[in-house]
């Protein structure tokens, strides 16, 4: 995400249209939301079924969190591979070593009790700002 522009050199195109900071970047990111959740749909459903609202609400964190991950690391790096690595890291420490300071999604009771889930909706506000940034500067060449 927000890569394709460097990747196959549109961005004299992608860029040319008005106020492409302010329409492409947050569409860009929604789609990634969106797809999280349509993929992640039995995970938050059996959450809202069985009432674990904090839970729901910190699944709902880490769909958010993910692709602006990706979308920050596209703009800033250029390539896919900062995200695939940094990802994998976060990823392992967090949902299978069950880390609690790199639980961004809420599967662990000691991410839930340190409230991990308002440091990584923190995270991801700043992630969208310095995404925001980042594309402006682009645009600016």
């Amino acid at each position: 995400m927000g890569l394709r522009e460097h990747r196959y050199n549109t961005g004299q195109m992608i860029f040319s249209v008005p106020q492409p900071v302010s329409r492409q970047l947050p569409v860009m990111w929604l789609a990634g939301v969106i797809f999280t959740i349509i993929v992640g749909s039995g995970g938050w459903m059996r959450l809202v079924l069985m009432g674990q609202y904090h839970e729901l609400f910190a699944w709902f964190v880490g769909a958010f969190f993910v692709p602006a991950l990706a979308l920050v690391l596209g703009v800033w790096v250029g390539n896919s591979r900062a995200f695939e690595a940094i990802y994998l890291l976060v990823w392992y420490f967090g949902m299978i070593e069950r880390t609690p300071t790199f639980d961004y999604a809420g599967m662990t009771a000691g991410g839930l009790a340190m409230d991990m889930p308002f440091v990584y909706l923190g995270i991801t506000v700043g992630f969208f700002v310095l995404t925001l940034i980042g594309r402006w500067r682009q645009t600016q060449v």
